[in-house]
């Protein structure tokens, strides 16, 4: 049987660790990663493939969410490619940027 390489494993590790805090670690499709990581067969990690394709399409954008997120993390990048995470070098000026598009002005209460 086919062994993963290393880098298989390292994203296998991530998805693991994902997959446990996601679904929770009693979770069969959770279990079936964490033994495809631990064994590193191929036919392990075919299985745990075919059952990750079961899931709802939420729960796999999810998943893929934050293993993306870690494994920028793991490798030290600074390009983590995510729209919850823009920089805003001024909040001040971004905000006035916003006003001054729109047609009328704010209301008072939504300014402060």
């Amino acid at each position: 049987m086919e062994k993963t390489n290393s880098s298989e494993r390292a994203a296998l590790e991530i998805l693991s660790q994902v997959m446990d805090e996601k679904l929770g670690s009693s979770n069969l499709i959770a279990r079936e990663v964490s033994r495809a990581f631990n064994s590193g067969k191929s036919a392990d990690l075919s299985r745990a493939g075919l059952l990750f394709e079961s899931l709802p399409r939420w729960q796999k954008i999810e998943v893929y969410e934050d293993a993306t997120y870690r494994a920028h993390e793991a490798i030290g990048s600074q390009e983590i490619s995510s729209a919850r995470r823009w920089p805003i070098s001024d909040r001040e000026n971004a905000n006035e940027s916003k006003n001054r598009s729109l047609q009328k002005p704010l209301p008072q209460f939504l300014i402060e």
